[in-house]
């Protein structure tokens, strides 16, 4: 099966492709609580979050963390920390959060 062109603005690297330009971009964190067992929590939102947003951010991390810990930040500003919230933020409300963060 052949492979598709790279789109405009990218280009082969031996990690794989890289976007010219996305270091002037924020990147997504998502922290999330290991003994909780958020994880799988953590990554269905980063793959909900990265669906509308993979073209105005760098990148998205996932840090494993403690205590109970779930915080959703763009560069450093927190979207979402389930500490304050008392609950598990919704994918639209981040998504919301985002864009109204990237202008």
């Amino acid at each position: 099966m052949p492979t598709p062109s790279c789109p405009a603005g990218t280009y082969r690297a031996a990690g794989g492709v890289r976007s010219v330009g996305r270091m002037d971009k924020p990147s997504i964190t998502i922290t999330y609580c290991v003994p909780c067992d958020y994880l799988p929590r953590a990554l269905w939102q980063a793959a909900e979050l990265l669906r509308p947003l993979a073209e105005s951010v760098a990148g998205l991390t996932l840090v494993p963390g403690t205590g109970g810990v779930y915080e959703v930040a763009l560069g450093d500003t927190v979207l979402f920390s389930k500490a304050e919230q008392g609950r598990f933020p919704e994918v639209d409300e981040l998504v919301k959060a985002a864009f109204a963060q990237l202008g």
